[in-house]
């Protein structure tokens, strides 16, 4: 189940898995004029931020990493935004993961 494109990407976020370890995610921050910045999102942590409330997501998201939380706002982003492109990236990751199932038992009957 390699599928070497983004789950998510728009023109300032962009979530994809990470090579080695397809449970973590990388999450860059992409401003015009600015160094692209790069974080780890960690296993099952995708998840988490995708399922949880609008009104604690901005918590959630500054205790797993401030800095990016941080980073994200002065580049004018906002914790809206951020759970907007991690549900997505979440919501084509599981789209992705029962496709690869379907297929499975699709050769396994032939």
């Amino acid at each position: 189940m390699a599928d070497e494109r983004p789950l998510y990407e728009d023109p300032n976020i962009k979530i994809e898995p990470m090579p080695n370890s397809p449970d973590d995610h990388f999450i860059y921050f992409i401003s015009k004029g600015q160094e692209p910045s790069q974080y780890i999102i960690l296993r099952g942590c995708l998840r988490e931020f995708a399922t949880t409330s609008r009104d604690n997501i901005g918590m959630k998201m500054k205790t797993l990493n401030e800095l990016m939380v941080t980073d994200a706002a002065n580049r004018g982003l906002s914790i809206d935004s951020l759970g907007f492109a991690i549900a997505q990236a979440y919501i084509e990751e599981e789209r992705r993961i029962q496709d690869f199932a379907n297929s499975r038992v699709s050769q396994s009957e032939e």
